[in-house]
């Protein structure tokens, strides 16, 4: 009994230990939200519980710029948008910004904007979309954007037909270690279709595991073993055959550390 107590106080304040280690003098704490069912490392106060403002009305998010068909000048492009009903902070609600088929780079801030540096002349898709502190996307229609843009140069074609199904590719991403390597979302975002029984649906192999999904929701796996996992995600048609559209199979791989590993940043 003595040595239950112990332990349990010992991983208190070793989880104490690590709050202070990250994040400074910050008003910082673990949580155990009801949606991922993690202990994780958020900051406490607005803009980290994963809610709407009001929660009888959606999400909304309007990406500002670039604009639809504008050609940027140079190889920076700025990405600005509108956010309503959705408070931003700092390893909590944030937006994912997905330039072509690209891992996404969550954002943070509506006051000011992102910039892509580096991007090639030619054809771009820039999505966006908000996502809770521990990578769950929200899925009302308002809360996806999508715009198709180019870079010094307006020639090429789209990757992308925006008017036909799609899918968006989200989350597993990069490195999970302690908390954050128990469950392990598995989240994309579905745009002009849905998933059924016997019409569109969503196959993922992982690890060589296939499994078709017919209804649109995060998976969560439980138990990954430590090492590089790969995952393949594909849209399918009622016939079964690949969508005919830009990025309908997205392949990553992601790292789950061991059990002796600090707990993880948000990526």
């Amino acid at each position: 009994m003595i040595r239950r107590v112990f332990s349990s106080f010992a991983s208190f304040a070793l989880l104490a230990f690590f709050a202070v280690l990250l994040t400074g003098c910050g008003n910082y704490g673990y949580k155990k939200d009801e949606y991922s069912k993690l202990a994780v490392l958020v900051p406490l106060g607005p803009g980290t519980d994963g809610k709407p403002i009001d929660s009888n009305q959606s999400i909304e998010l309007i990406l500002i710029s670039p604009q639809e068909g504008e050609v940027v000048t140079g190889s920076e492009v700025a990405v600005t948008f509108i956010l309503k009903n959705y408070l931003l902070a700092e390893k909590g609600n944030h937006v994912h910004l997905i330039l072509d088929n690209e891992p996404y780079i969550p954002w943070y801030d509506t006051s000011k904007p992102y910039v892509f540096k580096k991007v090639a002349p030619g054809p771009h898709v820039l999505r966006a979309f908000p996502s809770r502190p521990w990578h769950e996307s929200w899925k009302y229609p308002e809360s996806f954007s999508v715009v198709r843009f180019y870079v010094k140069e307006k020639t090429g074609v789209f990757a992308l037909d925006v008017s036909q199904p799609f899918v968006t590719y989200s989350r597993p991403k990069g490195e999970y270690a302690g908390e954050a390597a128990k469950r392990i979302i598995l989240d994309f975002w579905l745009s002009n279709g849905q998933l059924s029984d016997g019409g569109f649906t969503v196959r993922y192999n992982l690890d060589g595991k296939t499994v078709i999904l017919t209804k649109w929701e995060p998976i969560w796996w439980e138990g990954l073993a430590p090492g590089m996992h790969t995952i393949v995600l594909e849209l399918l048609d009622k016939t079964g055959a690949l969508v005919a559209n830009g990025w309908s199979r997205t392949e990553r791989t992601f790292v789950v550390k061991g059990e002796e590993a600090l707990p993880s940043p948000h990526h």
